[in-house]
């Protein structure tokens, strides 16, 4: 086993170390790292280079492939790690060096060049590489280096000298402890401008497996059958995890995530267009107009379809399925050396484009994750910009069709960038002709509104979990089962809903509902009924929440207008902007009271500790009074407080401490 130090060595030690030469290296370099401008190259070209070392191994046997991915966003850094085949001396001395390659050229891989190493290594100034195998030690351990000051190096015009490896003995983390072999790569993007980690608001590993899905090479594009790696991604473990700016780690971990973000795959109505074929097939044989055919084919969000080769290059004028029209071979002869295949996903309207952004992936509804236009493909990604579809009319189009057409052995130049004009110009003739195809079944099948139904719907089911997550880890706890509210509340409506249970109930006495719609100013209008003293009247002993006022007479009634918060702060808020006017209101419902800032203005004071005449209760259960200055303005039930004493009515000590928070002087 060979022992090497590659302390102080130079990726491009093969060159001669002159002026002149390092002049023409740096202009060499410059070109490359030119070529990258797309957000996500630096990640692409990790997990490429990744994907293509975990493939090289699987070749040569069958193993537990894993993919590690870590995105710092706090510190800036991207480590990927993973337990390919590992890199041997001869290689790491000359991996980082433009032009050198040690991938097959045979299609397998996903990049041949041998420029996106030296994009990794000399793009950025803090790069920290190690790699393990049984061809490779460094003084009895694996490889670990860092490669520091390489951008600025190339950047520079004067006799800089060259960067230099330095060898470290801590491992940058424990990914290949128990690994045979493997290489983990981190870079520190620091001050430069791509990848902006925080440029679509995506802080959780959740919502970047979807980003890195639709952006970079782990989304694996396959547009046919099986193919010779289908074993490998079904064994391949991936691991997402992102530390949030405030610390917070989260983590995806799985064998499903190596796979493109087809957006028709997100949840809508939507349908495959040979489905819609067939439907449309049906009706028009049964004598029909379209406008028969069944609803549920109607509206849809979106229409897809994946063309083969076959099927693109189909003469049969009459099949549904013939897109190619050209009578150039020069055409045919590349579709068949290429062997194109064609996916395209046909929307409503580009809301759904962001809907997929906001709701699906749950980032910057403008972020354009996923949107219109042409992506060519090949080595089982996509591969360079978005271009846009050449349409000579109904330009609008362009927006909503995603196609994706993917090449064997496409052969772009310069790493993940543009293709040969030919092929390009190819893509765009077939692209042309999906978007005329899928255009004709627009009617009746494509909603003909301009909005989605993808965002309610994935909004309600939204809704729905969070609702249930919510009751279970905030249950309304209170000694009587027949309140029927589930949850804490978390909006005023729900304080509305448990203030008319309470009443319905009779643990809220004397008041009856004339109505609670919103008045212009006020929430509603209630009748309160003294119907019966002994049964209203405050008693120390067994009705602690009665009525205390010389005011209260049996049989009589008076309405009182009420004002329903979540917070009870937002009416101060109200009181103060003239929204609201305090002398007009006589109870306000609220659930809590939260921040009390406004105690030295409106103060509330709590009905459980202040037996003061000024503080005498006037609504029954009501918990506390809002004072301005001596002037008493409303009763208050601020229904948490309210639970809080019948949940600890026997231990009144409780009660008072827990009020205390309303009263400082007591």
């Amino acid at each position: 086993m060979p022992n090497r130090d590659f302390n102080g060595w130079d990726p491009l030690s093969s060159l001669q170390r002159s002026t002149v030469v390092d002049k023409m290296v740096k202009k060499n370099i410059r070109n490359i790292l030119s070529s990258y401008t797309i957000q996500y190259d630096l990640i692409s070209e990790l997990i490429q280079n990744a994907l293509d070392a975990l493939e090289a191994k699987w070749e040569v046997g069958s193993y537990s492939p894993k993919l590690k991915i870590f995105i710092d966003l706090n510190s800036e850094t991207i480590l990927v790690s993973e337990n390919g085949i590992g890199l041997n001396a001869e290689e790491f001395e000359c991996f980082l060096a433009p032009d050198v390659s040690f991938k097959p050229s045979h299609g397998k891989t996903r990049g041949h060049k041998g420029v996106g190493a030296t994009y990794i290594g000399y793009g950025y100034n803090k790069v920290w590489i190690e790699s393990k195998n049984n061809e490779l030690e460094v003084k009895g351990k694996h490889l670990i280096v860092q490669f520091f000051d390489a951008r600025k190096w190339v950047d520079s015009e004067d006799s800089t000298p060259r960067p230099e490896f330095t060898t470290l003995t801590s491992q940058l983390d424990n990914f290949l402890e128990e690994e045979n072999s493997g290489t983990t790569v981190k870079v520190c993007i620091d001050d430069q401008k791509r990848p902006n980690l925080d440029y679509l608001g995506a802080t959780t590993a959740a919502q970047w497996v979807h980003i890195l899905r639709a952006q970079t090479p782990l989304g694996y594009l396959k547009l046919s059958g099986n193919d010779e790696f289908d074993d490998f991604r079904n064994a391949l473990n991936v691991q997402v995890i992102v530390k949030d700016k405030d610390d917070n780690v989260t983590e995806v971990e799985g064998r499903d995530k190596l796979q493109y973000l087809f957006p028709h795959e997100v949840e809508g109505r939507i349908k495959d267009l040979d489905e819609l074929l067939v439907a449309r097939e049906s009706t028009l044989d049964q004598g029909l107009e379209l406008s028969r055919v069944s609803s549920e084919f109607k509206n849809c969000d979106g229409i897809w379809n994946i063309w083969s080769k076959d099927e693109i290059l189909n003469n049969d004028d009459e099949n549904h399925l013939r897109l190619f029209r050209s009578t150039e071979n020069s055409d045919k002869d590349l579709i068949e050396k290429h062997n194109i295949h064609a996916y395209a996903f046909y929307v409503s309207s580009t809301d759904v484009w962001k809907d997929i952004s906001e709701y699906h992936v749950g980032i910057r509804r403008d972020s354009k994750i996923v949107w219109g236009g042409l992506h060519i493909a090949t080595d089982r990604m996509i591969q360079g910009q978005k271009l846009d579809i050449p349409l000579t009319k109904n330009i609008g189009l362009q927006q909503q069709v995603h196609i994706v057409i993917h090449l064997d052995n496409g052969n772009p130049d310069m790493g993940r960038k543009t293709f040969q004009p030919e092929i390009t110009n190819l893509c765009k003739k077939i692209a042309t002709q999906i978007v005329t195809r899928m255009r004709w079944f627009r009617y009746p099948f494509i909603q003909i509104s301009d909005t989605s139904g993808i965002a309610s719907r994935v909004a309600l089911e939204n809704f729905k979990t969070d609702m249930i997550l919510h009751k279970r880890s905030n249950p309304l706890i209170t000694p009587y089962e027949d309140i029927k509210s589930l949850s804490i509340p978390l909006w005023e409506q729900d304080v509305v809903a448990l203030f008319n249970q309470l009443i319905a109930l009779n643990l809220l006495k004397g008041y009856e509902v004339y109505a609670t719609v919103s008045h212009e100013r006020y929430d509603g209008l209630l009748n309160i009924n003294y119907y019966n003293e002994q049964e209203l009247k405050y008693n120390g002993q067994n009705n602690y929440l009665g009525i205390k006022w010389s005011g209260l007479q049996e049989s009589a009634s008076m309405s009182a207008v009420i004002e329903f918060k979540h917070d009870f702060d937002k009416l101060i808020e109200d009181f103060n902007n003239d929204v609201k006017d305090p002398s007009e209101i006589d109870l306000v419902v609220a659930w809590d009271c939260k921040r009390l800032a406004h105690q030295t203005e409106y103060e509330l004071r709590s009905l459980f500790i202040d037996q003061s005449l000024e503080t005498t209760r006037r609504h029954f259960g009501a918990t506390h009074t809002i004072f301005n200055g001596t002037q008493r303005l409303s009763d208050v039930i601020l229904i948490k407080d309210l639970i809080y004493y019948w949940n600890n009515q026997d231990s009144m000590d409780l009660v008072y401490e827990h009020q205390r928070r309303y009263m400082s002087s007591i």
